[in-house]
């Protein structure tokens, strides 16, 4: 689990950990990209991120880039994705999900990854370029596996933000933190009995009516973003 931990934990990487990451990073980005937008010669990755195909193709063989002034920030706001991802402190985690079948047929499905060692496989092969004529690519391995990845799960964070942009051309709206959300459900329940017993009745139905609001809220955005979630599983 190298590219979760990488993810989660941010330990000090070195020079050439960050390089490689930012050949993944810039390979996914762009893989992306003709994955869910239409190929439009005036709509490229490299228009919406400034830059040239050249600049960038250099980036994804070799890892080296230096960005200029208020570049990075730029991209950040563009697309809504944290600086750690275009400077390769972060990799994009990809799980996808395998059918197999046991010895006696049962089908189950397994979660997998693509793995530190088949992303070497394509760097050098893409500076090699060998292989025998209608054979798999490690390059068509890795995108077959790509578009496996999930792109709605919300858990997967700087994946999902990233085919978020790519679908909306906007950054993804931000979410509330585990510990945001834990401070608001304490609030809730800190309204026990003996702090309400100690309110006037007028307090009391001051706060029904708007815990009444919050509730209506609530529900509303549930049926708004369920919604939505329906209207993208259909298109």
């Amino acid at each position: 689990m190298a590219e979760q931990k990488k993810q989660t934990g941010q330990p000090m990487l070195s020079d050439e950990e960050k390089k490689f990451n930012r050949q993944v990073n810039f390979f996914i980005m762009r893989y992306m990209w003709q994955v869910i937008c239409e190929r439009n010669p005036n709509d490229t990755i490299y228009k919406a991120f400034h830059t040239s195909r050249e600049r960038y193709t250099r980036i994804i063989n070799t890892g080296v880039v230096r960005y200029g002034k208020g570049e990075l920030d730029s991209l950040s706001q563009i697309t809504g994705l944290k600086k750690e991802i275009f400077l390769g402190e972060v990799r994009f985690y990809c799980p996808y999900e395998v059918a197999k079948k046991d010895a006696e047929g049962k089908q189950s499905i397994e979660k997998s990854e693509i793995t530190d060692e088949e992303w070497k496989a394509l760097i050098k092969w893409r500076k090699e370029r060998t292989g025998t004529k209608g054979e798999k690519s490690p390059q068509d391995e890795i995108c077959e596996r790509l578009r496996k990845v999930k792109q709605s799960d919300v858990e997967n964070w700087d994946f999902y933000r990233l085919c978020y942009f790519l679908k909306e051309r906007t950054p993804a709206p931000s979410r509330v933190t585990k510990e945001q959300f834990r401070d608001m459900v304490q609030s809730v329940n800190g309204l026990s009995f003996s702090i309400l017993d100690k309110c006037e009745v007028a307090q009391l139905r001051n706060l029904q009516k708007l815990l009444q609001e919050k509730n209506k809220l609530v529900a509303g955005i549930i049926t708004y973003k369920e919604a939505k979630s329906r209207e993208k599983k259909e298109k």
